[in-house]
């Protein structure tokens, strides 16, 4: 598999410590940021737990040399003071030490996050996603106070090696019982399906300060996993739209993609609380936040379900939602679904991501960075290696299901950017 080099040139993708122009690289990491760099943009995904790197081939230009660590100086004085140098790995062996997250950015970019093997086309109905397909799709556990049993209540994303993306109202009064992610599942019934699922606990829930529990604004939240997860092919992350591009569109009639575990059938109100109040509430009000996996009015699939559902204005969404006083139409959220309705977010689980497949294209003039490009529909080749998926949408809350005239609202993921980079970067890039 050929690849774009650092320095624009062609290259092979293979294990990190089979490729000599950068095992000097290697050496330096520990000791020089510059080095962990290169290695971030050379990386380009995983053998085992052994990083990749875009490898140059014969005749092509090799990494440069790293800069030097910058030194450090102070204000009073001209003296430089460099610090003591580390003793450097000699060989690949020792360079192993280093881990996956290394070359992983904590929220990472392409080809670490959003590469797909599906082969969907244009998926009008709900179908079976196949093995591989969404590989960030995660599944929320909450235990059963009363059986002890863990019951897959919500969906997220996952967005770097120890953060998911979901919904603030996943988390809302779930401190307690909520304690797991699945990641890596495809059939919930079966075993046999190749799927390799990975249950992660969870360290630290945090939905978003201005979250309200009445009207849903600020419905975002985050899952801070115990441990890092290893990706793999079948468990990796998604990307989230941090270029500028992206977070300047509003995605308007685009056709993004929804997926899930869950209902597949109308219900007359979603919720996951046992809590019989918090139903009445809900009923009265009609709209549903948390879609349950089972229930007497629809079954839930086993299968992972994918749809593709059109991204609506938010003025016809404002318009449809005017009798909802609490319920606010804004920046902060964008809506999608099909007019005539019959088709909606209850294919997907709420938190769960509303995927938009764009383009990388490499220019040379560009000096081999990746330019992303949003896939008009019908323009998608799935095939194609250069095209990934961004997360533009949390699903949060509609009218029932797929009633018509009500398009499914979701957190718009774009706004949330600062918000998002804070909680897991510690510091935001903007």
């Amino acid at each position: 598999e050929t690849c774009p080099t650092v320095e624009g040139g062609l290259g092979t993708c293979i294990s990190v410590y089979e490729c000599q122009p950068y095992i000097a690289v290697l050496r330096e990491s520990r000791t020089n940021p510059n080095a962990v760099q290169l290695l971030r943009k050379a990386h380009c995904g995983f053998e085992g737990t052994a990083p990749k790197v875009c490898c140059p081939l014969p005749g092509f230009p090799e990494p440069q040399k790293p800069l030097p660590k910058p030194t450090t100086t102070t204000t009073t004085t001209t003296t430089t003071t460099t610090p003591k140098p580390t003793a450097a790995p000699k060989d690949a062996t020792a360079v192993a030490q280093l881990s996956p997250e290394d070359f992983v950015a904590a929220l990472p970019d392409p080809p670490v996050c959003g590469f797909s093997n599906a082969s969907l086309g244009r998926v009008v109905g709900g179908v079976d996603a196949g093995l591989g397909d969404f590989p960030w799709m995660a599944l929320l556990g909450y235990k059963s106070k009363r059986t002890q049993t863990t019951n897959w209540l919500c969906g997220g994303s996952l967005i770097s090696s120890r953060h998911v993306l979901t919904a603030a109202h996943c988390i809302h009064n779930h401190e307690e019982d909520l304690y797991v992610v699945r990641l890596g599942e495809l059939d919930l019934a079966k075993e046999d399906e190749g799927a390799t699922p990975l249950d992660v606990l969870i360290k630290q829930k945090v939905k978003h300060e201005q979250y309200s529990a009445t009207s849903y604004t600020n419905d975002i939240g985050i899952l801070i996993l115990d441990r890092e997860v290893t990706f793999t092919e079948l468990i990796k992350p998604i990307c989230i739209p941090k270029d500028e591009k992206l977070r300047a569109t509003t995605f308007e009639d685009y056709n993004p993609l929804i997926a899930g575990w869950g209902n597949t059938q109308f219900q007359s109100i979603y919720v996951t609380a046992v809590d019989m109040t918090e139903v009445s509430r809900r009923r009265n009000k009609e709209l549903r936040s948390i879609i349950v996996f089972s229930s007497p009015g629809g079954a839930a699939a086993t299968h992972l379900q994918v749809l593709q559902l059109p991204v609506v204005g938010n003025d016809y969404c404002m318009q449809a939602y005017s009798a909802y006083k609490a319920q606010k139409i804004d920046e902060r959220v964008l809506c999608a679904g099909y007019k005539q309705g019959g088709k909606d977010a209850c294919q997907g689980d709420s938190g769960g991501p509303l995927m938009q497949p764009i383009v990388s294209i490499i220019l040379k003039e560009t000096e081999s960075k990746g330019v992303p490009r949003i896939f008009r529909p019908g323009e998608w080749s799935p095939t194609s290696h250069k095209t990934y998926f961004y997360q533009i949408g949390v699903v949060s809350y509609g009218k029932n299901c797929a009633e018509a005239n009500f398009p499914g609202v979701y957190s718009r993921v774009t706004h949330f950017i600062p918000w998002i980079e804070q909680k897991v970067l510690g510091r935001t890039t903007t």
